[in-house]
């Protein structure tokens, strides 16, 4: 698996203007600040290619003066990265009570981890071992939001540079002894009001978290690395599930987790 997804360390292929990016990133500010949902972009405002997509993403977190609390983060067998940052003021520790923003809000749960000791830029690529020393794993809910009005009328490209439609992150107790389990044997149960609403075990893509956040560093150690505390999520476990605005979502994975616990409020 790991020689499939090895990361290809490439200079990044940019052809939007700096001022269309700012463009691109001023106008989904704006609709992050107000709360008001937006079209998709202009067109010639429209990330053409996957560097285009991060870096409306960064100009979007300097036009907001946000902090970044973590990273969502996935990859292709082709090694292509897709990561997206996670603002530090939406991340809530479970048990949670988080504010729902419209009349319904997308779920999923995940495993992330948390970094413990800080992953700073370097020109030498992390190793495995060097990352998995780093962190402690947690389980989370990544809550599922669009600035736009209509998120399927928007090209994959457009939802990426909108922080890849994420909305939050509620995280459960890290778990320190998490390298002795079998993630591609692990079970998950979710619970969304009472009902059980899938029931699953090893149902990771791939069977291992941990890869697209090794992908990840060695990605983030050629800009500003990985700070302490900062939490990096790494994908679905559970498909997404809508939630209704006063909704009680509840996952448990295996492994010695607790469980990840969210209500939500209208």
């Amino acid at each position: 698996m790991h020689a499939d997804y090895a990361h290809k360390d490439q200079p990044p292929e940019i052809s939007l203007t700096s001022e269309r990016i700012n463009a691109a990133a001023a106008y989904l500010a704006d609709a992050w600040k107000s709360g008001r949902k937006k079209d998709p972009l202009p067109a010639d405002l429209k990330p053409r290619t996957i560097e285009e997509s991060h870096a409306i993403q960064d100009a979007t977190l300097t036009a907001l003066n946000a902090a970044v609390g973590g990273w969502k983060v996935s990859f292709n067998k082709q090694g292509t990265i897709t990561r997206a940052p996670i603002l530090r003021s939406i991340m809530f520790s479970a048990p949670a009570r988080v504010s729902a923003s419209s009349a319904s809000i997308g779920i999923e749960s995940e495993i992330g981890f948390r970094v413990l000791r800080s992953l700073p830029a370097r020109a030498e690529e992390y190793s495995r071992t060097e990352v998995a020393d780093a962190v402690e794993a947690l389980p989370i809910f990544e809550l599922l939001d669009s600035r736009y009005a209509d998120p399927d009328a928007a090209t994959p490209l457009e939802r990426t540079a909108d922080f890849a439609n994420n909305g939050g992150l509620v995280h459960g107790p890290a778990l320190g002894g998490w390298r002795s389990i079998d993630f591609k044997a692990l079970d998950v149960v979710l619970t969304i009001d009472g009902k059980e609403v899938c029931r699953k075990a090893g149902s990771y893509p791939g069977g291992d978290p941990l890869a697209p956040a090794v992908v990840l560093v060695n990605t983030l150690r050629r800009s500003d690395g990985i700070a302490v505390g900062q939490i990096i999520t790494t994908g679905n476990w559970t498909g997404a599930n809508l939630v209704g605005p006063s909704s009680l979502a509840v996952a448990q994975f295996g492994g010695g987790f607790a469980p990840v616990t969210c209500a939500f409020a209208a």
